[in-house]
């Protein structure tokens, strides 16, 4: 029962994040300074080893990140699905999970850097500043108007996946 109500967060969790990660980085200005260096075309991905089911695997338009099924350019492969669970519910930030071997980067190093990068910015736009440690190094927050204004984005966006898909 544990595995099953892990695996259904870490599905609810990917479908939002690929959300999010799309809109913030279509709308937001520092994000697109940092993205500027990729090329159309480029894509990632965060899975679980010997999991298809619960991943994210974006790619790179110029614009923006859309959900994609191609084979990514930069994966990032955890070990195993509770180390999964602890990064995406947010016990452990990315970099301490990398740190401690439970995730392996196949990829060019420098854009997994960028990758972490727009993720921290992701999630400290995601969650409440009280909550922003325990997922990210640094807290690179936004004002409260620009927050809801990226909600009410990513919940249209999140509303048109779920009912065109």
């Amino acid at each position: 029962m544990k595995n099953k109500l892990r695996n259904i967060y870490l599905r609810v969790i990917f479908f939002v994040l690929e959300s999010f990660v799309s809109v913030i980085s279509k709308w937001d200005k520092k994000l697109q300074k940092e993205l500027s260096v990729l090329n159309s075309g480029w894509s990632f991905s965060l899975e679980t080893l010997n999991d298809h089911k619960n991943k994210l695997n974006l790619i790179y338009n110029g614009k923006t990140f859309i959900p994609s099924k191609d084979k990514a350019d930069l994966r990032f492969i955890f070990k195993h699905p509770k180390f999964t669970f602890w990064t995406m519910s947010f016990q452990e930030n990315t970099f301490v999970s990398f740190s401690r071997e439970r995730m392996i980067i196949e990829g060019d190093t420098d854009h997994a850097l960028l990758i972490v990068r727009v993720l921290g910015r992701v999630q400290s736009i995601l969650l409440p500043k009280m909550l922003s440690p325990l997922a990210v190094r640094k807290w690179d927050g936004v004002g409260i108007i620009k927050k809801i204004t990226y909600f009410a984005l990513v919940f249209f966006n999140l509303i048109k996946r779920i009912i065109f898909k």
